[in-house]
């Protein structure tokens, strides 16, 4: 039983080593739990596709983390109700680090 838990608990260690180490991995695990959790219930009524949340995955996954922060800041902010709507694909990296 022992090592069971501990088969559990190491994924875990090593994840948390990660989120305190980039404030990039912090900001996806926050939007990954998110999509978990209350995403479950509030989910299917973003007004773009791919959903706001899944958008700012996608950005903290391929773009730096400040474009990424900004990019997502604005989508979120723009899914309201007479905001825009649609497919709205991540911009590519034009020579941001």
């Amino acid at each position: 039983m022992k090592r069971l838990i501990n088969l559990f608990f190491v994924p875990l260690k090593t994840l948390m080593r990660l989120a305190v180490s980039t404030p990039k991995v912090v900001a996806l695990m926050a939007v990954r739990s998110y999509q978990v959790t209350l995403g479950v219930f509030l989910g299917g009524n973003c007004r773009y596709y791919p959903s706001c949340s899944e958008y700012s995955a996608e950005c903290f996954e391929q773009l730096p983390f400040n474009r990424a922060l900004a990019l997502s800041v604005r989508r979120v902010l723009s899914c309201r109700p007479f905001g825009g709507y649609g497919f709205d694909p991540i911009p590519k990296n034009q020579g941001h680090n």
